[in-house]
């Protein structure tokens, strides 16, 4: 019982850290890996903070998976993404984070639109 108690805290003290890391972002990048790796840098706090609550807010999916190629990767301070938003239904994006390429995260259908809005808004014409 020790030894869980003491290894649930550990995770917990661990998890915090990265949270704390996270907070004070003063800017994300992301990559469009399908159009050549184009390369957007942002730096205001309402962008930002979408991204960082999408991410908080998915939810982890059960088993290992096989995914196709990435269409997005988001650096998010010490935290690499990989982002997928086009499903067939159009409605679901997937999250992965490179620390556990066996892992993913579903996004929520309101999360899905906002990240697809947010990246509308800042593709390079």
């Amino acid at each position: 019982m020790i030894k869980l108690y003491f290894k649930l805290l550990i995770l917990f003290v661990c998890l915090s850290l990265v949270a704390c890391s996270n907070e004070n972002l003063e800017e994300v990048t992301i990559y469009d890996l399908v159009n050549g790796s184009e390369k957007v840098v942002l730096t205001d706090k309402k962008s930002i903070e979408i991204i960082k609550d999408v991410i908080k807010g998915a939810n982890k999916q059960p088993g290992i998976v096989d995914m196709a190629d990435p269409q997005y990767k988001i650096n998010l301070g010490d935290e690499i993404y990989f982002l997928w938003l086009a499903r067939s239904d159009g409605t679901i994006g997937t999250i992965m984070n490179t620390k556990d390429t066996h892992t993913i995260y579903t996004l929520s259908e309101r999360s899905t639109t906002q990240l697809k809005e947010l990246l509308l808004e800042i593709k390079p014409r």
